[in-house]
């Protein structure tokens, strides 16, 4: 098949027939990665030679192909991925798969095959295959895998649909484009189950499918609370903005003297009774001034005529 070259000229009597059912045998049947790998190449090329006469074979061989993601080795991954690709764009169409990849995709038994079913969902979407207008029902199909793989708890698994959905956004996303109500939608349910994750597949701007408020109700809010304290957003705080420091002080100040003379009173008695300090944050002052309390200190008489005698 390869000295027939990369486009080789194959009829479909030219006994095709045999060479297919031996290559499908390998495919089913053998354990050698590299004799797999070979019988790949040779399905390509039986695609391209025949084009849509081989549609109905590629149609028998993919899910053949698809079941050997179980396999553990990335060249015949890489080669399997390049030929579902290659009957896609020679033989037969992304519509023609669509049950096949389905299948895949929701593979319990072997989580391996879901994740490279993912891996080889997201290379379809941005290689050429799909065109501008890929079947209705593919489209709906890789939504609802690539949603469903960021809800679970694998982290590779959840990386691989972040990966879909990027690239669903940037094929997809555009209000022009016929799917954007879809897309909308898928993105809608990443981020009402995960807000972190569809800001990474949106972008930290916030343009689609996010709150579009870009930090703005954060500083609003700060702005207000500078306001009801009764400053500008440019003065300082203990400055009060603008004379405020000052009548504060003033208030501070007669409710000292008011507290001493209170306290003048109550020791006609005889008791001395210690001056309360004056409250550390009195309401009346506003939440801008705050005073540290004095002790106050009484000294005798005798000792202060005392001092003045000397």
């Amino acid at each position: 098949m390869e000295l027939l070259g990369p486009t080789p000229k194959v009829a479909a009597n030219d006994g095709v027939e045999d060479v297919y059912d031996d290559v499908r045998t390998v495919l089913a049947r053998e354990k050698v990665v590299q004799i797999r790998i070979s019988a790949c190449k040779v399905c390509e090329a039986l695609s391209k030679g025949l084009k849509s006469g081989f549609s109905t074979k590629a149609n028998r061989v993919v899910p053949v192909l698809l079941a050997q993601f179980k396999e553990k080795s990335k060249p015949l991954e890489e080669q399997i991925m390049h030929s579902v690709m290659c009957f896609m764009q020679t033989s037969t169409s992304l519509g023609a798969h669509v049950s096949h990849l389905q299948a895949a995709l929701k593979e319990k038994k072997l989580p391996q095959i879901r994740e490279k079913a993912l891996e080889l969902s997201r290379r379809i979407l941005e290689h050429e295959v799909i065109g501008a207008s890929p079947p209705q029902d593919a489209v709906t199909l890789f939504l609802g895998a690539f949603v469903s793989a960021i809800k679970e708890t694998t982290p590779t698994v959840r990386a691989l649909g972040v990966s879909g959905m990027k690239v669903m956004l940037a094929k997809f996303g555009a209000e022009d484009s016929p799917f954007h109500t879809q897309v909308s939608k898928a993105l809608n349910a990443v981020q009402e189950s995960h807000p972190r994750v569809h800001k990474s597949i949106v972008g930290a701007s916030g343009g689609s499918g996010g709150n579009g408020s870009g930090g703005g109700g954060v500083k609003s809010k700060a702005e207000s609370a500078r306001k009801s304290v009764g400053g500008s957003p440019g003065r300082s705080r203990t400055s009060g903005g603008g004379g405020g420091g000052r009548v504060s002080a003033k208030k501070h100040t007669d409710t000292e003297s008011k507290t001493r003379s209170s306290s003048k009173k109550g020791n006609k008695g005889g008791k001395k009774t210690p001056a309360e300090p004056a409250a550390a944050d009195d309401p009346s002052l506003g939440s801008r001034m705050q005073f540290i309390p004095v002790k106050r200190i009484e000294v005798p008489l005798e000792d202060i005529l005392s001092l003045i005698h000397i």
